[in-house]
């Protein structure tokens, strides 16, 4: 059963940013306590764009430059690593040490493609996955990197749907969970929705080994036009889905 709620832009807002702070990596030193850090990407009113770190008593930790607008930051299993991945169409990810702010590696899409947005990685902090699109065969794609080779390109598989937005893994830390958003856009359009009429978001479960698709899940009809984008999950394996 699928449950729908109207809440104003206010309210997603605020209750959004309470799950933006909630991205924390827990960095211990020795012989100190552990301390909260977070981390998340602004804009100045001048045009500007950087991630921002911080910790849980509001000192800034860092506050580095981006080409251009940043969604969402992904921290490394090891807490070494922090990932930014630009606004979709986005066209850079920007790899940072999560203490310092200092990037330690750029990645660029690859021939036909832009991010939209997120990125996970693996359990074992080995492979960087991250959601993209082939605005030359309109198509979802996930792109796999390789942490531990300069984060170069490995490989990609299909989504099967558009504008997949939010990724992550299950328990069993072979499983990813994507929330295709089903709006087609294209680059020179930007954000221009162009397929209102005949969106098809799902969410899909894929082996994150080969791209194997396991099980997809569409809306009903009447529900077709609420773009699934950000999705989380509990110890249950239960997905949590906002559209």
């Amino acid at each position: 059963m699928i449950i729908t709620r109207a809440i104003t832009r206010r309210q997603f807002s605020i209750s959004a940013g309470i799950s933006f702070l909630g991205l924390a990596s827990i960095s211990s030193a020795l012989n100190k306590p552990q301390e909260l850090h977070y981390y998340s990407a602004r804009s100045s009113w001048d045009g500007q764009h950087f991630i921002n770190g911080f910790n849980s008593k509001g000192v800034s930790l860092f506050d580095t430059t981006l080409p251009a607008r940043g969604h969402a930051v992904t921290v490394a299993p090891s807490s070494q690593h922090i990932a930014v991945v630009g606004r979709r169409p986005g066209y850079f990810i920007y790899i940072l040490n999560a203490k310092t702010g200092d990037v330690v590696s750029k990645i660029k899409p690859e021939k036909n493609r832009h991010f939209n947005g997120h990125s996970f990685f693996s359990a074992d902090g080995r492979w960087l996955y991250t959601t993209e699109t082939d605005f030359e065969e309109n198509c979802g794609m996930i792109g796999v990197y390789d942490v531990e080779n300069n984060y170069r390109f490995l490989k990609e598989f299909l989504t099967h749907g558009l504008d997949p937005h939010e990724i992550l893994f299950l328990s069993d830390k072979k499983t990813l969970v994507v929330a295709n958003g089903g709006i087609l856009t294209r680059p020179e359009t930007e954000r221009s929705k162009l397929n209102v009429d005949s969106m098809q978001p799902s969410l899909v479960y894929l082996n994150a080994e080969d791209g194997k698709l396991e099980h997809q899940y569409f809306l009903p009809q009447k529900l077709h036009q609420n773009s699934i984008r950000h999705i989380t999950r509990d110890a249950n394996d239960t997905i949590f889905i906002a559209m």
